[in-house]
This record gives structure tokens, sequence and C-alpha cells, in this order.
């Protein structure tokens, strides 16, 4: 009952401003109440949705790293252009352990196997880095508008996990 106050005078606040909130879908507005929950309140909700447990956690993730936009990059894929793959492609080649290794494009997704790490391109523009946690993509980082940045980041958060 608290979050739910909380969040009302929030919103409150932010139309007081001037700033009309931004309408969200029921599956990532109840993703934003979660993050931060404990197990059980992310148990509740995981059933509530349909989902696995490790399902919602991975969206509570990509909630607090990219709000709304990192949901719906983690959720669903789409058609980047080509070009803009090659570039990220490039950008991050300096920065890869194993650069003779392939790159993996798949819709909006660039996936270095060796390195444990996938950048998603979201329709935001921005790239979401990922990383690969027991055989799972998982959101490590905020997003970049620098697929270099968001690489490293994931490098970075694949390097704390050890």
């Amino acid at each position: 009952m608290r979050a739910l106050a909380q969040d009302a005078a929030q919103r409150a606040a932010s139309l007081l401003q001037g700033h009309a909130p931004q309408a969200l879908d029921t599956l990532t507005d109840i993703v934003r109440f979660t993050t931060g929950a404990s197990g059980a309140t992310l148990h509740t909700a995981a059933d509530h949705l349909g989902l696995p447990p490790l399902q919602m956690r991975h969206l509570t993730l990509a909630y607090e790293h990219g709000g709304p936009h990192g949901v719906s990059t983690h959720l669903t894929p789409h058609t980047t252009d080509p070009g803009t793959l090659a570039d990220a492609e490039a950008a991050i080649q300096p920065l890869r352990p194993s650069p003779n290794a392939p790159v993996e494009r798949h819709h909006n997704q660039l996936t270095d196997p060796p390195a444990g790490v996938q950048l998603r391109h979201g329709t935001d523009g921005r790239w979401y880095p990922y990383v690969d946690r027991y055989g799972t993509w998982q959101p490590a980082a905020a997003p970049h508008p620098d697929p270099a940045a968001a690489y490293r980041a994931a490098r970075t958060a694949r390097r704390q996990q050890r």
C-alpha cells in the first residue's frame, strides 16, 4: 500500500510541474512496482503475470537499468538497420578480448560469445548491455548511446560477477 501512495504522490508532483507521466502497459507497470522489491513480492508478481521468477527478476533489472525502454528492449527483438549493427560492431572491435572470433548479429543484437557480452539496440537508439550468466542473457548496466561505452559497461559487470 505504501508503494501505491508513494507512486501517486510522485505522479501528482510530476503533473504539478507540467510533466505528463508516461502511460505504461500492464506488464511494465507491474515491473516498475516490483523494482527493488523483496523475493516474495517478485514471486507474487511473477505468478500474477504467469512468468518464471527468474524472468521476473530479469525484467526488474531491465527496468532498473533502462526504465520502460529497458523492459521493451528485453522482451521484444526488433529489426535494426544492418548499417547500425555494422557500425556498432566496428566500435566494439578494439575492445574485444577475442578479436578474431565472430560477432553474432541477430535482429537488434550483437553478441560476443567468447566475452559473454551482448548489446541490444533499443528503439530509443541506446545500446543495452547484457551478460551471459549461467546460460541466460541478463541486463547488466545502464544503456548508452555509444555501443563501445555499453560494451565496456557489460565487460565491467561481467568481471564483477566473478
